[in-house]
């Protein structure tokens, strides 16, 4: 089952695995051309898919969900991990926000930076991310 939350009158479906993603969206999606459907578009039932890199099962499975949503109008946005969902927001037309939480940016060197309340992505090849090894040797134990 979909966790369904609701914030500021937006309804957001947090996709926790591709298969839960394939039948959900599918279903959900696919049925606006019937008449449940057409209530449930009518309605705006779902106004965007909020997608969990690690509970969909990773890069790959990130970007099929956001494909998926794509066919159907629907944006994306991201669920915690702005270190790499930065990047797949960005790569995907339907890409709208960043859910950005830096609970981790100590932890990473090349890490997106926000300027004007953007954020702007390293120039650096992959996802542009090195770990911080003054944070590793801070925290680490021997």
């Amino acid at each position: 089952m979909p966790f369904i939350a609701e914030t500021g009158g937006q309804n957001a479906m947090i996709v926790d695995s591709l298969a839960l993603a394939e039948q959900v969206v599918a279903d959900v999606l696919v049925s606006a051309f019937d008449s449940a459907g057409q209530r449930c578009s009518a309605a705006r039932s779902i106004d965007y898919v909020m997608i969990d890199l690690i509970r969909v099962g990773g890069i790959t499975q990130w970007m099929k969900v956001a494909g998926m949503a794509e066919a159907f109008n629907l944006p994306v946005v991201s669920h915690v991990i702005p270190e790499i969902h930065s990047h797949l927001v960005a790569a995907v037309p339907n890409g709208l926000t960043v859910e950005y939480m830096g609970w981790m940016l100590r932890l990473f060197d090349g890490a997106a930076a926000l300027d004007n309340g953007e954020l702007v992505l390293s120039e650096r090849p992959g996802l542009g991310l090195t770990f911080n090894q003054e944070t590793i040797n801070r925290f680490g134990v021997t």
